[in-house]
């Protein structure tokens, strides 16, 4: 089956169609490649051109941004080598005319100028755009080994096989569109799920010394000091509270990674069946695991956007 950088999680959009853009440049320029796989990836962007050569793919804004930002080097390259390139063609028809049929100087330098435009024109519109879509054709399964190679982490190596191995499956047109909505809702899952990591602490040791504290403030005749000791015993109290949203955030999590790695291995088991079916077995099974890898991307989303509350209470506390 097809599938397409924009078809996986964003940094993986991002870090193939950048590996493919720096080669794309470099083999015009005649250059050896350039190509770091760890040189960080440039952030999402998305202007009136980047609109332009996206149009018709199928993309959405952002994934659009993220292809454009990371297609800079081959979208620039042929942008510029046609407007620095495209002049040479022009003016030696120009001089041409001038010398065989005594065209007027000034006449010849507009006509010049107006087919220099028009080329370079030609150069950040179409042939960009071409360069920018000839970025974002279907993957081949030796891409996704490469960046299983370079990934440490286990969620992440289990879902570029599972890509892998869907480029490699014969499936119904049917079959394919479960397949390929349930390898985005999962590369979303991962994208969307938080990294928690909390350092154990006795929370009900903090508790009894805020109590402490409290108790304290109650008997203590100093108003200033009263105060202080009140503020200490509300701060550790908050402390203990915020360790354990933490620690249920981070529980949560790791539940719902464990999740995702069984999702993507029954999907891996399904592709493997279907095959050994001759692509004849039934497809209900990938729609269900369409939907099901849908429902985790939202319980990601949702665990990620309460990190991003806890750390707001922390920060305003």
């Amino acid at each position: 089956m097809k599938l397409y950088p924009q078809d996986l999680r964003e940094n993986d959009h991002a870090r193939i169609v950048r590996q493919r853009s720096v080669y794309a440049s470099t083999s015009a320029n005649g250059a050896g490649s350039s190509y770091n796989p760890n040189t960080p990836l440039p952030e999402p962007h998305l202007g009136v051109l980047g609109k332009l050569w996206a149009k018709g793919l199928g993309m959405t804004d952002r994934q659009a941004a993220v292809g454009n930002a990371s297609a800079a080097e081959w979208t620039g390259t042929a942008g510029w080598l046609t407007a620095l390139l495209g002049p040479l063609l022009p003016g030696i028809i120009v001089a041409l005319m001038a010398k065989k049929s005594g065209l007027d100087p000034a006449m010849a330098w507009m006509s010049f100028g107006a087919a220099t435009a028009g080329l370079s024109a030609l150069g950040f519109g179409p042939f960009a755009r071409a360069a920018f879509r000839s970025l974002h054709k279907p993957l081949h399964a030796v891409e996704l080994e490469g960046l299983m190679r370079g990934s440490e982490d286990e969620l992440e190596v289990a879902y570029l096989r599972l890509v892998r191995d869907a480029l490699l499956t014969d499936a119904s047109e049917k079959a394919e569109a479960d397949i390929r909505a349930s390898i985005e809702a999962l590369g979303q899952a991962i994208e969307r799920l938080p990294a928690v990591t909390v350092e154990p602490i006795d929370t009900a040791a903090l508790r009894l010394e805020a109590t402490q504290l409290q108790q304290q403030a109650l008997t203590e005749p100093d108003r200033v000091t009263a105060d202080s000791l009140t503020r200490r015993a509300d701060a550790l109290e908050r402390r203990a509270k915020a360790h354990d949203n933490s620690a249920l955030l981070s529980k949560r999590a790791a539940a719902l990674r464990a999740e995702i790695l069984a999702q993507i291995e029954t999907l891996r088991e399904g592709l493997a069946g279907h095959q050994l079916d001759g692509n004849m077995g039934p497809t209900v099974a990938f729609a269900e695991l369409s939907e099901t890898a849908r429902r985790v991307a939202q319980e990601a989303a949702s665990a990620s956007e309460a990190k991003q509350e806890l750390a707001q209470l922390q920060q305003n506390r």
